[in-house]
């Protein structure tokens, strides 16, 4: 599944070039940020779905956005975000219903059906590994909203067990709302490879539980990339600022300030700590974290949240 990198992972893949690393603790000059409360396209996209979770619905949802009737909320009409092709932003728009509508549908897939579903994904992205062979200590994986990222994450967890013996995985996770692919996720991953994820909640004392657990052959993985306005928490105050590059092509259409505890939670458990990246849409890379460069990069039209994002002040 992994195949080797074909340059340093240190360097910014495909052109895209990055500005440098803010200081521990500063915040970082965006480009966009999060408005939760403007018209958006994932919501009339979970409206559809609320009143009937059907093939039907995702064939109409699809042929409305064909038919332009959603271009108001589609990424090539909006002033804010450059280099967008209508056909990338149709293709946003669909990964947007098909991330809302996999829910509704994979529960009653059969395991083998599952596997499936998600090992399709190498037909589809090469998978490159840039990072020294796992083993022998945890792993601390960061990864973002893709919208193949169920895939990803179960694909190279399988990895992680069938090559490296690695015995426990755990996936830290806001909980925010149910998430029936984690269930799929989980019984399928025990089915193929004999060990059952574990979900860990960003809630209470999920640290200690975390702690308590992890041995030199478990593999966490945790999505860092929700900005600070998806939260009315206080950030802690070890956390740190980084980047989440939004590219279009070999450029980045947006940066992200993004909040992760990453760096100081994977150092305290002793924990090699990796990124799964998308250098282009067709690209995925695991590669090493590098906390004087704390960016990731993701191609704008396959992050899941892009209907959220506004300008910057």
């Amino acid at each position: 599944m992994l195949v080797p990198a074909d340059g340093s992972a240190a360097d910014p893949p495909d052109g895209v070039r990055s500005s440098g690393a803010p200081a521990l603790g500063h915040p970082i000059a965006a480009s966009h940020r999060f408005d939760l409360r403007q018209e958006r396209f994932d919501i009339h996209v979970m409206k559809a779905f609320a009143s009937e979770g059907s093939l039907q619905i995702r064939e109409n949802l699809i042929a409305d956005v064909r038919a332009g009737r959603y271009d108001h909320l589609l990424l090539h009409r909006r002033e804010d975000v450059d280099g967008i092709s209508a056909d990338e932003s149709e293709r946003a728009a669909i990964n947007v219903i098909d991330f809302h509508f996999e829910p509704l549908v994979m529960p009653t897939m059969p395991v083998a059906q599952a596997n499936a579903y998600f090992q399709d994904l190498v037909k589809v992205m090469a998978v490159e590994y840039a990072a020294a062979e796992p083993g022998a200590v945890p792993l601390w994986i960061d990864t973002v909203h893709h919208a193949c990222v169920f895939s990803v994450t179960y694909q190279f967890a399988s990895h992680l067990v069938l090559q490296y013996g690695y015995r426990n995985v755990a996936l830290v996770h806001q909980g925010l709302r149910p998430e029936p692919r984690l269930d799929v996720f989980a019984r399928t991953l025990q089915h193929t490879t004999g060990v059952r994820p574990v979900f860990v909640r960003l809630d209470g004392v999920w640290f200690a539980t975390l702690s308590r657990m992890t041995t030199p052959d478990t593999a966490i993985f945790y999505l860092t990339d929700l900005p600070p306005e998806t939260t009315a928490r206080r950030a802690p105050r070890l956390r740190q600022h980084a980047r989440l590059h939004l590219t279009a092509g070999a450029r980045i259409a947006a940066a992200m300030e993004t909040l992760s505890g990453s760096a100081v939670l994977a150092r305290r458990l002793g924990a090699a700590h990796l990124v799964i990246e998308y250098p282009s849409a067709t690209r995925v890379r695991v590669r090493p974290y590098d906390a004087a460069r704390p960016v990731t990069l993701c191609p704008l039209a396959d992050w899941i949240f892009w209907p959220a994002i506004a300008k910057a002040a």
